[in-house]
């Protein structure tokens, strides 16, 4: 398992591109909670804190479309958040996963879900109220990060090293190749 370092990120213009404001995750480690928080970035002094959001579990990476954002949960799976009204941003759909949420990557209404032990799980949010499991892939040691190039996901995994996963149609995921990573963990 990773350590509970500070982890931030903002989210990148393409992903979110034209926006003042976005969700911003900023993850402050203290105990085991963890919350994403709204802020408005870009513009130095017109900065300022808007609010934060509990969730169920750790907050472990976010990711925004439009007026969502989809937010690996750790132990508590995707969460889906309606991010329209920054200073009211509200939880709209979730989905429970067999493995633990670290890292997610959403392209053409499908969330694709880095799952720890349960390796990658690839979501149906064309309807954020309701995100549904459609397929997957299991990996033989824990998937900590998920990239998307064209038709293959990227994933590291700890032990395997480079992952690459054919998801042309994401219903019928393949593992296309393993490159080992060497000694230690590989992500």
């Amino acid at each position: 398992m990773p350590s509970r370092s500070i982890r931030s990120r903002v989210i990148p213009a393409r992903r979110y591109p034209g926006v003042l404001a976005a969700l911003v995750l900023a993850v402050a480690v203290t105990g085991f909670l963890a919350r994403p928080a709204v802020a408005c970035i870009g513009y130095g002094a017109y900065q300022h804190w808007v609010t934060s959001l509990a969730l169920p579990s750790l907050a472990l990476d976010v990711v925004c479309v439009g007026d969502l954002a989809y937010v690996a949960n750790g132990a508590a799976g995707l969460q889906v958040i309606d991010v329209s009204a920054p200073e009211s941003p509200r939880i709209i759909g979730q989905v429970a996963l067999t493995g633990t949420a670290y890292d997610v990557v959403v392209r053409d209404n499908v969330a694709y879900v880095a799952a720890g032990s349960a390796g990658l799980k690839i979501v149906d949010v064309s309807d954020p109220t309701a995100p549904l499991v459609v397929g997957g892939v299991d990996i033989a040691s824990n998937v900590y990060q998920v990239e998307l190039a064209g038709d293959v996901a990227c994933l590291a995994a700890a032990g395997d090293g480079l992952v690459t996963v054919g998801i042309a149609d994401p219903l019928d995921a393949k593992i296309l190749g393993v490159a080992p990573a060497g000694p230690g963990p590989g992500w």
